[in-house]
């Protein structure tokens, strides 16, 4: 029993809790928006009931032959009232509307923003991008805030003003509506446990189908579905995920279409009985015509109003789940960073070392680590290189050094201080990086080569000239100002990839960090420009810490330190020459490359 309670007691704090910081949230998306929607959700409550009420004295005058002046007064003033209530109501709706816009932008930043300040592995997990959909579909702030709780302020006072005018008829009244209202609240109960679930159970289902659609209209799939004859067959499957959430709609319509017959069958014996002791008492004498009208409309409206009430507690319940979740993808999507002491550029630009102490890494929803027990220290104005075959974890090793992921177990430090206790943006200042997998913006090729680094047109053509895309650019129609990508924009240019490769590397040259790192940068290049582009690689490295990753062995061989990474741990370690005399894995991939590199006479191709 003791046990019991304090599940209860717990639940309800949690319940409280959340809703204290939706309504919390919400004001800070809508603002002074609410004030308006307060006025206008006390003249919902106020004037309806008048409107019920005010028939009576219309009806009771023309019953008593009362003169026509009186009659036609009243009149006038039920229609001035019913006008002056749409006026005000249209009025509020068009102000509620901008605010409404307002708290939905609102709202899209935090998301927005929760994206891009979220633990970068975050993106490798399936079910964030699921929590996330459901909540942009199912939780809004103005919605919370007009709807749910001030729907709530609204049809009490209604239930209210309606309870206190069926009481002048008998209390007995009152009970019955309440009695059948309790009953309607069971079954209203049960619809939303059954749209919980089922939104909840197909989330999934209609991210596949957004992903679906999205495939067959984005120009980076175009070409291996039409060369793949694959069409029809990416069709398939987005037919298949339609039909799984069809048949799951109709399920759930059926469910809920049998549990509101029930409701209207109970509604109308209710409706009935009232109706029948009304005009008894109108036989009797007990009552009038024109309170009998008033009594059978209030009882209706109160039915309405306490079922829409019961409704929005019900929905309560399960919004308590849904904010849960979204306290909880604002923390994970955020992170939990516990900044110290800022740290400016100068001190990184004079770091002594950073330090993988003991790290393993293994991605969300996976039991098995990508890699294993890292122990290693980069000194400054060391070359590493970082070799091993594919799926090794060599960009996973990357991406933890730059502070993209956090280790599952272990440190990564610099100077000594964990990286991940500082500011992230200072700490990834120190790097100029070229990732294997690089992206372009859709916006000019200025914008992607200088981002958000303070613009040096000077510097801006040297790096240009050093990354050899001036040729390029001077085909290029507007020149620096080319957008390129046509994602956004129709008048854009498409870049191959070694043109798009060589302006990432002049965005790594422009940023002229004390890091540079180089992953795989030279997969779409033919081999003469990968030539140049090494020889520069080397060049712009000489000043500062270097590591690259590269299948080509001979730029291992001018490093300080090659690390070999097998199976997601450190196999081999030490200068090429020292690596080679051990005849070891890393021997054996080198003289296997090696051969492409000889030519018949016995010579060797340098790859610079």
């Amino acid at each position: 029993m003791k046990r019991r309670l304090k599940e209860v007691l717990y639940y309800l704090k949690q319940f409280i809790e959340n809703h204290l910081f939706m309504i919390k949230y919400s004001l800070h998306c809508v603002g002074w928006g609410i004030v308006p929607h307060i006025i206008s959700t006390l003249i919902r409550a106020v004037v309806p009931a008048f409107m019920v009420v005010f028939p009576k004295y219309i009806i009771d005058s023309l019953l008593n032959q009362s003169d026509w002046a009186t009659v036609i007064f009243y009149i006038i003033l039920y229609t001035a009232v019913g006008i002056f209530y749409s006026i005000i109501d249209s009025l509020f709706t068009i102000i509620q509307g901008k605010f409404s816009r307002k708290a939905l932008m609102e709202h899209e930043h935090l998301f927005n923003q929760a994206r891009a300040t979220m633990d970068y592995k975050l993106f490798e997990d399936s079910k964030l991008a699921d929590d996330e959909k459901m909540l942009r579909l199912e939780l809004a702030p103005y919605s919370y805030l007009s709807v749910n709780c001030l729907g709530i302020v609204e049809n009490l006072i209604k239930c209210f003003l309606y309870a206190s005018i069926i009481g002048q008829l008998h209390p007995l009244v009152v009970v019955i509506v309440f009695i059948v209202i309790l009953v309607n609240m069971i079954i209203t109960n049960k619809i939303q446990a059954n749209d919980y679930l089922f939104v909840e159970s197909t989330v999934q289902n209609k991210r596949r189908i957004e992903y679906f659609k999205d495939i067959m209209l984005n120009i980076e799939h175009g070409k291996e579905i039409r060369l793949n004859l694959a069409s029809q067959w990416i069709e398939s499957k987005f037919r298949k995920e339609r039909d799984k959430l069809y048949q799951a709609t109709l399920q759930n319509s059926r469910k809920n279409a049998v549990m509101n017959i029930l409701s209207q069958i109970v509604s109308a014996f209710q409706t009935a009985a009232i109706y029948i002791y009304a005009a008894i008492q109108i036989i009797s004498g007990a009552i009038t015509l024109g309170s009998f009208t008033v009594t059978i409309a209030s009882v209706n409206n109160l039915v309405t109003s306490f079922n829409t009430l019961l409704s929005y507690l019900s929905q309560f319940k399960y919004l308590s789940k849904y904010i849960q979740l979204f306290r909880e993808y604002i923390h994970r999507s955020c992170g939990n960073i516990k900044a110290i002491e800022r740290k400016s550029e100068e001190y990184f630009n004079d770091f002594t070392a950073i330090e993988f102490r003991n790290v393993s890494f293994r991605y969300p929803n996976s039991d098995q680590d990508v890699l294993k027990n890292i122990s290693l220290t980069i000194h400054k104005g060391e070359k590493l290189s970082i070799v091993g075959f594919n799926g090794a974890g060599k960009s996973t090793f990357v991406k933890l050094l730059c502070g993209l992921y956090k280790p599952t177990s272990g440190m990564i430090l610099i100077d000594g201080v964990d990286i991940h206790s500082l500011e992230p943006d200072c700490y990834r200042r120190i790097f100029s990086v070229v990732w294997q997998d690089y992206r372009l913006l859709p916006f000019t090729v200025k914008e992607n080569i200088v981002l958000a680094e303070e613009y040096s047109e000077n510097k801006l053509h040297k790096v240009i000239n050093d990354s050899d895309f001036a040729k390029k650019l001077a085909f290029l129609p507007q020149g620096i100002e080319t957008v390129v990508g046509k994602e956004l924009y129709k008048r854009a240019t498409e870049l191959s990839g070694g043109e798009m490769q060589k302006l990432v590397f002049a965005r790594a040259l422009y940023r002229d960090k004390p890091v540079l790192v180089l992953d795989e940068p030279t997969a779409s290049l033919d081999a003469q420009s990968e030539s140049r582009m090494y020889r520069q690689y080397c060049s712009m490295a000489d000043d500062k810490t270097a590591i690259f990753i590269s299948h080509r062995m001979t730029l291992s061989s001018i490093c300080d330190k090659i690390i070999l990474i097998d199976k997601g741990s450190i196999l081999e370690q030490g200068t090429h020459e020292q690596l080679i005399s051990r005849q070891g894995l890393y021997q054996e991939m080198y003289e296997k490359q090696a051969i492409y590199y000889r030519t018949s006479e016995g010579g060797v191709h340098s790859a610079f």
